[in-house]
């Protein structure tokens, strides 16, 4: 019987293009411009980009977000920072 390979990460694994997810505990990046901002608590939409990066989109109507590494998302999930809810 041949060994199971490993499962790849989960936003990778998924064959959707966009997640509900729950930030539970802010997430710390730095945008573009060199600032420091951070994800708050609560329900954010996190969508698949072109390459190896995602959208985050946060606040009560989706005004704001940005774009991070896949594996700065992957970390924060891995953390319990973020949880993916689909």
């Amino acid at each position: 019987m041949p060994a199971a390979s490993p499962s790849p990460p989960l936003l990778q694994a998924r064959p959707l293009t966009v997640h509900s997810a729950r930030v539970t505990t802010p997430v710390r990046y730095v945008a573009a411009d060199g600032q420091r901002h951070t994800i708050p608590r609560g329900p954010c939409l996190i969508e698949k980009m072109d390459g190896p990066v995602v959208e985050v989109i946060w606040g009560a109507k989706g005004q704001n977000c940005t774009t991070l590494p896949i594996d700065d998302v992957e970390n924060a999930e891995a953390r319990g920072d973020l949880v993916l809810l689909d």
